[in-house]
């Protein structure tokens, strides 16, 4: 077993601090690479050809949205979404229209970088909405 001294650890505790000090920040940092959906995704006023999809990033980009009937997105239609500032709260929505009526969906919302447009975040959520309305006004899936 090998031991180590407390003066090798504290040598070594000073110059880890002196270097993080010297670079900025952290290399494994990832500020200003690419936003991240902080609150997931989330859907509401499904009716009979619309849905609005909405999200909320930790820093400025652009919201992309894919909506497709297969669960692997093959052949989803992609739209592209706003531009969240601080101004939004970084928050965007948009209403989604154009969708079949009483069909299963599934739904994705990825966002970009302004800085960076190859900068992008994975999908964060998949939901199956429905494109109707019960009479009690809930939405039904």
């Amino acid at each position: 077993m090998t031991s180590i001294s407390r003066r090798n650890l504290l040598r070594a505790g000073v110059a880890g601090g002196v270097a993080g000090l010297a670079g900025g920040a952290p290399a494994f940092s990832s500020a200003g690479s690419r936003p991240v959906l902080t609150h997931g995704v989330q859907s509401g006023d499904p009716l009979g050809g619309s849905a609005v999809l909405w999200s909320r990033a930790d820093r400025p980009g652009r919201l992309w949205v894919h909506v497709s009937k297969r669960p692997d997105f093959r052949g989803a239609r992609v739209l592209r979404g706003p531009v969240v500032t601080p101004d939004t709260d970084f928050t965007g929505k948009l209403t989604v229209r154009g969708l079949p009526s009483g069909e299963r969906l599934y739904y994705r919302v990825r966002a970009e970088s302004l800085e960076r447009t190859a900068c992008s975040t994975r999908p964060t959520a998949r939901s199956r909405p429905r494109c109707r309305r019960s009479t009690s006004g809930t939405t039904t899936r």
